[in-house]
């Protein structure tokens, strides 16, 4: 970086700490916080050099405190992705001794670890992404480290455990934890009846370890005791601590020692080497309650059913059987399937639909005394992938009709007009979305991606027009609903951005024309590694004109785009939205299906078309003139805000601000009240169309 006295500093990446090699000061992490957010870093004067090294690209967005998403920019754009049996070439070019596992490559390590065997297996490398961990040493890294490792390159530094040494942390705060079993019996039957965990007995409580403390969290105005669970990793060495929820949500809990942490499982410290079958739950005490009932071993995942890490998948190794309960939603269902394909489909077992449509968790059937021995033998082997019959789709079809709420997928909360159209967001479609240059396209979608992304959508956001520092800039004024331009919220920056950090958003980290082979590479990369749901494509000009001289027609070239995108939406069961530009139109002219470039073939691959119509005088509003899920169309206006950039009508009720308004109890009527009053608006009402789209 440049200073304004001209003087320069090359700021790097090394074993997690920013390194200025011109001075030769090295930060640890605690001083980079301070650093990051001191006037020097903020200074708008100061520019990152161009350099070679990709490490360096981290400080960017340092000022936004975005440091995790910043390596999920590098890891979606710039990683070396392997091909198939690109792991052996490599473990075969140098000689090394390797197995094949279930979804990994095991391998000895080069450094012999220096605590076991030479010859003893105990690399875990992931065959789709290149991946690698030492049980033993605890190394890891990813692709490209992979290969510096085993080619023996000098100057190899592999990924710490976690990003920010935190161990010290996570055991003083675990050690002011009280055990469960030692709690006075006031504060177990408090807790037991607070959880509705009737059934499970104190001894297998005691075994997996849960502890009791008194916490004041954000839903809840006073202190109150709640139960904490361990994760723990390869080494049976505890990685972070979970606070435990009352109720049970699809979005995991905020509420985590460190932030974010994928290395570790709860229950896995009571693993044994000869266990060969597992039960994998989303609840912490549905594992409990499998154990308790059946003596397998059982494990929790620490996302719930909303995202199984890939740095999980190599615990999973030892095991020929994997039996996943989750529940009996519609998206238990669905993620139960995307669990068993990262885990690999000949191992896995889910329970009939006809059980646990009666006792959706392993919790509620052991409180009704059910024998789960017999559910768990019960269970069948995932059918496969390219053949099915009827009745593997039995269930699926009865769903259509006894869970038509669940089918018509997440609603929106901020655009409740757009759900009355739409039903919801639904996986596995394609959504086509199109609006004058100008209008505020990537804004809407940007509100729309944080209304889902904040009930548990994992979402990745691809824009090759604007860079992510201003995308981030613009979320976070929506998620939270304040104007951090203004310097007196800029107090509260902090306190949103860690809020903002932990909802499961990525980001592509890619600019200008692109090759469509490398955005679609990249999307299938993140949908294994993040278990993505959505993914917004910003937009598909970029995407033509990258190897323009192959293909004289853009025409064909949009089209091939669209078929390629409409495959993956359909193989990968990922909602897709694809922002297209339109043609041309006179300004006093509403845009209409044949207004989208090349609408034939978008029109036809499209789930859904949506279009925001911007005319003067008549103001902005979303048209849906395709819906293919039950086809209803309509339209309805949308007020922007330029305080926060929000349009919903909804929105000022679901921000971040907002919600934590209504969880201590305030009065948000009384706030109101003290503003100055604005002169009354006319209730939004949505227009419904014909299925001709005609009014």
């Amino acid at each position: 970086m440049r200073t304004k006295s001209g003087a320069i500093f090359l700021l790097t990446l090394h074993k997690g700490q920013l390194r200025c090699k011109n001075n030769r000061y090295l930060m640890a992490p605690l001083q980079q916080k301070a650093w990051a957010s001191s006037s020097i870093l903020a200074n708008p004067r100061i520019k990152l050099l161009n350099t070679s090294d990709e490490n360096a690209r981290l400080v960017r967005v340092n000022f936004y405190k975005c440091y995790k998403r910043c390596q999920h920019q590098i890891s979606l754009s710039r990683m070396d992705i392997p091909h198939k049996d690109a792991v052996q070439d490599i473990l075969s070019k140098y000689k090394i001794p390797y197995d094949k596992g279930h979804a990994t490559i095991i391998a000895t390590c080069p450094n012999s670890c220096k605590l076991a065997d030479t010859n003893e297996k105990c690399v875990y490398i992931n065959k789709v992404t290149g991946s690698f961990v030492c049980k033993r040493c605890e190394k890891r890294g990813q692709w490209q480290q992979t290969k510096d490792w085993y080619s023996g390159k000098k100057g190899f530094v592999h990924e710490q455990k976690a990003i920010v040494n935190q161990t010290e942390d996570i055991v003083a705060e675990w050690e002011n934890c009280n055990p469960f079993d030692e709690c006075n019996d006031e504060i177990k039957t408090q807790l037991v009846n607070k959880y509705s965990i009737q059934g499970l007995q104190v001894d297998y409580i005691k075994k997996y370890k849960l502890r009791v403390k008194k916490l004041k969290l954000l839903s809840s105005n006073e202190e109150q005791y709640y139960l904490l669970c361990p994760w723990f990793d390869f080494s049976n060495v505890i990685c972070g601590i979970k606070v435990l929820l009352p109720e049970r949500t699809d979005v995991p809990s905020l509420e985590t020692i460190p932030k974010t942490c994928t290395f570790g499982l709860f229950g896995y410290e009571n693993m044994k080497k000869e266990d060969s079958e597992v039960a994998l739950t989303a609840n912490e005490f549905d594992a409990i309650a499998i154990n308790q009932a059946t003596g397998m071993p059982a494990v929790s995942l620490p996302n719930g059913n909303v995202h199984l890490p890939v740095d999980l998948v190599p615990l999973f190794e030892q095991f020929k059987r994997i039996t996943i309960w989750l529940g009996n939603s519609v998206k238990d269902k669905r993620m139960e399937l995307q669990f068993a394909n990262k885990l690999k489909r000949e191992r896995c077992y889910f329970l009939p639909s006809a059980l646990k449509g009666e006792f959706p968790t392993a919790t509620e059937a052991l409180n009704q005394g059910l024998d789960l021995k017999k559910v768990i033998n019960s269970a069948h082997a995932v059918a496969h992938n390219r053949i099915v019959s009827f009745n593997d789709l039995r269930q699926d079809v009865y769903n259509e009709f006894a869970n038509r709420e669940q089918i018509c997928g997440v609603k929106w909360q901020r655009h409740p007009e757009l759900t009355n159209i739409l039903k919801g967001h639904r996986r596995g479609e394609l959504t086509v979305f199109t609006g004058p240059t100008g209008s505020g396209k990537t804004t809407f979608i940007s509100e729309m991606s944080i209304d889902l992304c904040h009930q548990g959508v994992n979402t990745l956001f691809g824009s090759f027009e604007i860079r992510n520092v201003r995308i981030m800039k613009t979320m976070l004024k929506q998620f939270s609903g304040i104007n951090f331009e203004n310097k007196d919220n800029l107090s509260d920056f902090d306190k949103y951005a860690t809020q903002f950090e932990k909802l499961p958003m990525y980001f592509m980290h890619f600019y200008g024309a692109q090759d469509i082979k490398h955005v679609i590479q990249t999307m299938e990369h993140a949908a294994y590694i993040f278990d993505i749901e959505h993914i917004i494509v910003d937009n598909l000009q970029f995407l033509l004109n990258a190897d323009a001289s192959r293909d004289e027609f853009p025409f064909r070239q949009q089209n091939l785009a669209l078929s390629k995108f409409r495959r993956f939406a359909t193989e990968k069961n990922v909602h897709v939205t694809l922002v297209i530009h339109p043609r041309k139109e006179n300004d006093d002219t509403d845009l209409q299906m044949a207004s989208i470039g090349g609408s034939a073939k978008a029109s036809q691959e499209a789930d859904n078309v949506m279009i925001l119509q911007n005319i003067k005088y008549k103001g902005k509003s979303i048209q849906v003139v395709k819906n293919r899920f039950d086809g209803d169309l309509g339209s309805y206006k949308i007020l922007f805000s330029k305080e926060n950039l929000c349009m919903g009508s909804q929105s000022n009720k679901y921000t971040a601000k907002a919600l934590e308004t209504s969880a201590t109890g305030e009065d948000v009527s009384a706030q109101a009240a003290k503003k100055t009053p604005k002169k009354p608006t006319k209730s939004l009402q949505v227009k419904k169309l014909k299925l001709t789209g005609k009014a």
